[in-house]
């Protein structure tokens, strides 16, 4: 379930449905930091859905891996403030996870880096990790 973004703070919800196709000077989800791009429940309804979104290419090296880092510190600053709850009481007590979604495959680069943030910040508040890959016109 997607919450209507008129019941959200302007900041936490953002139309990724115009990004999924970017022109070459369209800003990427994952470039604007402060911002949670989307928030749902997942099917069962036990977990609160942080979704981050990437349409640009890995690039090589870790090219967007300053952006992916300041995504995260947000979605983690996001819940562990209790942001989360403030906007979205009917979500209090669900497990939270967070979830990528990606119009390119991660390197080993992209891997490695969400390999140890899973260990080193997520696992230990309970907060779950799961990636998506975009298909063309999803």
């Amino acid at each position: 379930m997607l919450h209507a973004a008129r019941q959200l703070p302007s900041w936490l919800i953002f139309d990724v449905s115009q990004r999924m196709n970017p022109s070459a000077d369209d800003t990427s989800p994952m470039e604007l930091h402060q911002q949670v791009d989307v928030v749902s429940q997942s099917p069962d309804g036990e977990r609160v859905v942080l979704s981050m979104v990437e349409t640009r290419d890995w690039g090589t090296a870790g090219a967007n891996l300053l952006d992916v880092q300041q995504k995260l510190y947000a979605y983690l600053d996001f819940v562990e403030t209790g942001q989360i709850w403030t906007a979205y009481p009917a979500m209090r007590g669900k497990k939270v996870e967070f979830r990528l979604h990606a119009r390119f495959a991660p390197t080993k680069f992209e891997d490695e880096f969400f390999t140890r943030a899973k260990k080193a910040f997520l696992d230990p508040l309970g907060i779950a990790w799961s990636a998506v890959l975009l298909g063309p016109h999803e």
